[in-house]
């Protein structure tokens, strides 16, 4: 037997893990987007940063315009570390009309972590908390 080639059971296994896991998400997609963002917070709760992701970005699929699916992966973002894509969330959120009293301090944190601190005071010096 060839170590480096994969054996059959093996193949089959993952064959089946793909299988699930591609159902799974079809299954997500046919959820109304008021369930998708149910189970993301909750997931969010259980620190399941995973399937947070996954169900924002399928909520988004489905919602681009959403704002508060945006605010959640605004929050998810800058729970990991990416500022960044964060600011970029979080923008996106209040543009989208998410109250500004809950986006404007996440996303004023996360545009001082991005380097932003001019732009974040341009943007939300004026916003009333």
């Amino acid at each position: 037997m060839n170590p480096t080639f994969p054996t059959l059971p093996r193949v089959s296994r993952l064959l089946a893990v793909l299988l699930c896991a591609s159902a799974l998400a079809a299954c997500d997609r046919s959820k109304p987007p008021e369930a998708l963002l149910a189970e993301a917070r909750s997931a969010f709760e259980r620190n399941d940063l995973q399937t947070t992701a996954i169900q924002l970005k399928n909520l988004l699929q489905k919602d681009p315009s959403n704002a508060a699916a945006r605010y959640e992966l605004g929050r998810l973002h800058m729970l990991t570390g990416d500022a960044p894509s964060a600011v970029k969330e979080l923008t996106r959120a209040l543009d989208a009309g998410h109250p500004a009293e809950e986006v404007a301090p996440l996303l004023a944190r996360a545009m001082v972590e991005a380097g932003e601190s001019k732009q974040a005071i341009e943007r939300l010096g004026t916003t009333k908390l």
